[in-house]
C-alpha cells in the first residue's frame, strides 16, 4: 500500500508507517488520541472565524466587489473595443477638419499679409472706370490686360473671374468714349491713337473695326452738317452744304487711309495700286476743291 502511495498522499504514508512501528497499547489509544486532537482542531478553527469574523466579512465583500469590478471592467473594455471603429472614425474626422483649419489660418496669416496688395487687385475695377473718365485710356488698357493676365493664371479664383467681369464690363464704357471721340472733330493722330486702342481692348474684327470707324465719321459729318446755317439763301446752304461734305469725306477718306492703308480686311498687306489710287483720289478732290474756289 506505501509502495501504491504518491506523493500527495506522503504524509498518509507517514502516519501509516508510523502506526506500524507503535506498540498494542499505542494503537488502543490512537483513537481517542485522534478525537482529542480533532476536537482541538475545532476549537482552534471555531476560535480563529471568531476573531478573525471581521477580516473575513471584509475579505468575502473585497472578493465581491473585486469579482463585481472585472465583471464592469470587461463590459466596458467590450464596449471600447465595440466603439473602437467609431473612434478611428471620428479621429479622422477630427484630424481632417484640424488640417481645413490649418489652412484657412494659413491663408487668413497670408491674406492678411498681403492685404494691401489684396486690395489693389480688388480696386482694379474702379480704377478703370476712373481712368476712363478722365481720358486715361493707356493706363485702363493695361490695368484691363493684367487682369486678364491674371486671369489666365488663376482660372479656379473665383474673386480673380470676378474682378475680370467687372473689368470687361468696365471696358464697355472705355469703348463707348473711344467711338464717341471719333464722332467728333479729331486729329489724325487722335484717330490713330484711338484706332490703336480698339484694336487692344479687342472684340472687333478689322472689318468690323473699319465699319465701326466709317459709321463714327460719318456721325461727325452728319453733326458738321447740322452746324450750317439755315437762315440764308438756299444756294449759299447748297454752297456750304457741298464744301462741307466735300472737306469731311476727304478728311475721312484721308484719315481711312492713313490708319488702314497697310492692311486688308483680314489684316494682310494690300497692293500698291490701292495706294495709288487713294492718293490720285485726294489729289482730284483737291484739283476740284481749287477750280471750284476759282470760280
Amino acid at each position: 500500500i506505501l509502495a501504491a502511495m504518491g506523493d500527495d498522499d506522503r504524509d498518509i504514508a507517514a502516519y501509516l508507517k508510523a502506526l506500524t512501528s507503535f506498540s498494542m497499547a499505542r494503537l488502543e489509544k490512537e483513537p481517542l488520541e485522534l478525537q482529542a486532537r480533532l476536537r482541538k482542531v475545532d476549537t482552534d478553527i471555531q476560535r480563529l472565524a471568531t476573531d478573525n469574523y471581521d477580516t473575513f466579512l471584509k475579505g468575502a465583500k473585497c472578493i465581491t466587489s473585486t469579482k463585481t469590478s472585472l465583471t464592469s471592467m470587461t463590459e466596458s473594455l467590450e464596449r471600447v473595443i465595440n466603439e473602437m471603429p467609431k473612434i478611428n472614425d471620428n479621429f479622422d474626422v477630427l484630424t481632417k477638419e484640424a488640417r481645413e483649419i490649418q489652412d484657412k489660418q494659413h491663408l487668413t496669416n497670408l491674406m492678411q499679409k498681403n492685404q494691401y496688395a489684396i486690395l489693389e487687385i480688388l480696386e482694379i475695377p474702379q480704377l478703370i472706370n476712373s481712368c476712363a473718365r478722365v481720358g486715361m485710356y493707356e493706363e485702363s488698357l493695361a490695368l484691363e490686360a493684367f487682369v486678364r493676365s491674371l486671369q489666365s493664371r488663376f482660372k479656379d479664383v473665383q474673386v480673380i473671374n470676378d474682378i475680370a467681369r467687372e473689368a470687361k464690363s468696365t471696358m464697355t464704357l472705355v469703348i463707348k468714349q473711344l467711338l464717341k471721340m471719333l464722332e467728333g472733330q479729331v486729329a489724325l493722330p487722335v484717330c490713330l491713337r484711338v484706332i490703336g486702342y480698339l484694336r487692344r481692348v479687342g472684340g472687333f474684327t478689322e472689318s468690323r473695326l473699319r465699319a465701326q470707324f466709317l459709321q463714327s465719321r460719318d456721325q461727325a459729318l452728319r453733326q458738321q452738317l447740322n452746324k450750317i446755317p439755315q437762315g440764308g439763301s438756299q444756294y449759299e446752304w447748297m454752297s456750304s452744304y457741298l464744301d462741307v461734305t466735300r472737306m469731311q469725306l476727304f478728311e475721312i477718306l484721308h484719315h481711312y487711309h492713313a490708319i488702314f492703308l497697310d492692311q486688308g480686311s483680314d489684316g494682310s498687306a494690300i497692293s500698291s495700286n490701292r495706294s495709288t489710287n487713294g492718293n490720285d483720289f485726294a489729289e482730284k478732290e483737291g484739283s476740284g476743291d481749287a477750280k471750284e474756289g476759282a470760280g
